[in-house]
């Protein structure tokens, strides 16, 4: 690194070398990346442009999951949830196609490894059990949640009276950056009388569609004041995880050789 002593009080890059001011002086380094001549053969950054194109591909896969469901849902999101779903993608899709890393798509991943991700910083905020049905067939979604207890809410604010449980069901087109929202709430469950309480909720979803479905659970509270529901402003009393994710593998049918008889 050279420190420029003279009149010349350049910023920015000129040829190989770039000028930048630091701590009230100048100085002058050589121009940071890639040389022609080390990108011959090119074979010594396909490692690094395969990754930064797995990293790409699972940055627009999650920003396809926030932008679903902000449109639904009133309450913020995690900022961090993006980016720990966005790590959890790439994982997801070196489980799919080995042997073309180059090609891999989030749709031919193990999307169960979505299963119990929460969008919320504590994990462990809620303690809700619940069984899910999915009939990709016939397009219909369900989950429901067997003998509730006050207990299983976690921290529930003092000004609350009510919660809602809504069963989010979204298709999800993760190469054309489309999807479908289906959803089902709950009737507002009186906190004082929710133990020993069944939900059931029901949604749909394109009949026969291949696309990944992802069902998602989401409690809120709400203050009750003469007949009225007003949802509490505080997003990290609220709860919003995955709890199914599958998709449509292509089973690619290899011919076995005829043995010929003699």
């Amino acid at each position: 690194m050279a420190k420029v002593e003279g009149f010349f009080k350049l910023r920015g890059s000129l040829g190989n070398n770039v000028y930048y001011k630091r701590g009230g002086n100048y100085f002058v380094r050589k121009k940071p990346g890639v040389s022609k001549e080390n990108l011959d053969p090119p074979i010594k950054v396909l490692p690094t442009s395969t990754n930064m194109a797995e990293y790409g591909r699972a940055c627009k896969g999650a920003q396809l999951i926030h932008y679903a469901l902000s449109e639904i849902l009133d309450s913020p999101l995690d900022p961090k949830a993006t980016g720990r779903l966005t790590d959890l993608l790439v994982k997801l899709m070196r489980t799919g196609q080995l042997g073309d890393s180059a090609n891999r798509k989030i749709s031919d991943g193990n999307l169960a490894l979505l299963n119990g991700f929460s969008f919320k910083k504590r994990e462990k905020l809620f303690l809700i059990n619940c069984m899910h049905f999915i009939d990709r067939r016939a397009g219909q979604l369900a989950v429901r949640i067997m003998n509730l207890r006050r207990s299983q809410f976690g921290k529930i604010p003092a000004e609350a009276t009510h919660a809602i449980i809504t069963a989010i069901a979204l298709e999800l087109d993760f190469e054309n950056m489309r999807y479908k929202i289906h959803e089902c709430a709950s009737d507002p469950l009186a906190l004082t009388e929710t133990d020993g309480v069944s939900v059931a909720l029901h949604t749909s979803a394109t009949p026969g569609t291949k696309m990944p479905l992802v069902l998602f659970m989401h409690i809120e509270f709400i203050q009750a004041q003469e007949k009225a529901g007003f949802r509490i402003p505080d997003p990290s009393i609220y709860e919003l995880r995955i709890i199914a994710a599958e998709t449509v593998h292509k089973i690619k049918r290899v011919r076995k050789p005829v043995r010929e008889i003699m």
